[in-house]
């Protein structure tokens, strides 16, 4: 079964200033630059979307409605004020971008209904998606760095035991 971790960025929260760097699609990551900064907020039409908790809850649930339509596993999903993670599996031969652009774009008209405004960007443009082919690196998703996220949640109780559950039996320890 196919399993990916999609990421959501709020328009313009991850901008050339910040202090991890930025990346630019198909360049690579670069380190802060004020100056590249600068270029961007003059092209840049709308403000900053960052995700309040009435918003993460939003995305959150935008997510989790797109995979019950479509059937997909909706193993976590985490909304914190810069970005969304969602970690989905399915069965099948889906292409996982269309799964991606299909979530992003119901998030996006979710957020416009809620707060009654069109035509603006509220995500990146760039898609993220990361494939997720060890059963640690689900683990590790599922138990650490996924939990890590402090924001609206929403995640499967089978999925989460069984990462544990994984995790217990391949770090030593006893199960």
């Amino acid at each position: 079964m196919p399993v990916h971790l999609f990421t959501f960025h709020g328009y313009r929260t991850w901008m050339p200033d910040h202090p991890d760097g930025y990346s630019r699609k198909g360049e690579g990551t670069f380190a802060p630059d004020d100056e590249m900064n600068a270029n961007y907020d003059a092209r840049s039409k709308f403000p900053e979307i960052t995700f309040d908790e009435a918003r993460q809850r939003i995305v959150v649930d935008a997510c989790s409605e797109v995979c019950r339509n479509l059937g997909i596993a909706l193993y976590y999903a985490v909304c914190v004020n810069t970005h969304c993670h969602v970690l989905v599996g399915w069965r099948g031969d889906r292409v996982w971008t269309i799964l991606h652009d299909r979530m992003k774009r119901v998030v996006a008209m979710k957020l416009a209904k809620a707060e009654g405004v069109s035509g603006r960007r509220w995500l990146v443009l760039r898609r993220s998606g990361e494939a997720v082919i060890e059963p640690k690196h689900f683990a590790h998703l599922m138990t650490e760095y996924l939990p890590g996220h402090f924001g609206y949640t929403s995640f499967d109780p089978k999925a989460m035991e069984d990462a544990r559950v994984y995790t217990r039996g391949h770090d030593g320890s006893e199960p």
